[in-house]
This record gives C-alpha cells, structure tokens and sequence, in this order.
C-alpha cells in the first residue's frame, strides 16, 4: 500500500511510476484509491513480503511514504486506515454506533459523512487471488469506497 502524502503532481507521478512497473511485470494487478492527502495501492494479483529487500526496493520506486515502509519492515505487515481519522471528523456523533450491511453482511461503523478512500483506477491485471477476495471486500466495505458522494477523511 501506498499513503504518500503529495500534490497532485506527485500523484501522476506515483501513478506513472506505478504504471511503469506494471508494464514490466504485466502478472500485476493493483487497485488505485484517493485518499486525502495521498494515494493508497492494493495489489489484487501478487502477495508481498514487506520485510523482503525487492519488496522494499518496488515500495521505494512506488513513492511510498518512508515512514510507512519502515513500519511495515519493522512490523513485518502492510496496514491500512479503515476508519477516518477521529481528528478530521467530529467523532463525538459516531462513536460506538454500527449497523449491519446487507449488501456485504458485515457488522459496519454506523454511516457517517466522510470516507477514507474512494477507488480511482485498476491498473494492471484485473484479476484479484481468491485469497485476497474478502480483504478486498471487507477494506472496500469498512472504508466506504463506493460512496462516491462523501467527502475524504
């Protein structure tokens, strides 16, 4: 995952760095989502190792946040934010309330005004591993990506 925080310009440039390996390895497959400062990348095609070198080095050429790639070295895990950032949101109105999905059939934060991501792009291969099919789903659903409407948090 990517969360680098930059300008537009250094959006299409992340974009076409991403773009450029893709075309390389053309077994990749990633997701594109906008978040409010940055970009975040899923590969649906590819598991990574986030302590191998090469991973480090495709993280490094992919713009990722230095700090986030240490984390994930350190931890020896990729994360992501499924919930906004209390401090962007006046999370008093949102605590401690959830509903159930039925379109996914989870146990969701209740609906509020803000989203972490929206999807963008797909870029590479479309495909998604089987394994990575309720991840997706479930970062897709808590996230609220197919809301459009709701402003980034």
């Amino acid at each position: 995952m990517s969360n680098f925080e930059f300008g537009i310009a250094g959006q299409y440039q992340a974009l076409a760095a991403l773009e450029a390996i893709v075309e390389g390895y053309s077994y990749l497959g990633f997701r594109v989502y906008r978040t409010r400062n940055g970009l975040r990348y899923l590969c649906t095609t590819t598991a990574f190792d986030p302590v191998n070198r090469q991973t480090q080095r495709l993280m490094h050429n992919l713009y990722v946040d230095p700090l986030y790639a240490r984390l994930c070295r350190f931890q020896s895990t990729f994360r992501a934010r499924l919930t906004p950032k209390p401090w962007r949101v006046d999370s008093a109105q949102y605590t401690n309330r959830f509903v159930h999905d039925r379109i996914t059939g989870m146990v969701l934060p209740e609906a509020n005004p803000y989203t972490v991501c929206h999807l963008i792009e797909i870029i590479g291969l479309p495909t998604i591993r089987p394994e990575f099919e309720p991840l997706i789903t479930l970062h897709d659903a808590y996230c609220r990506v197919s809301r459009l409407g709701l402003a980034l948090a």
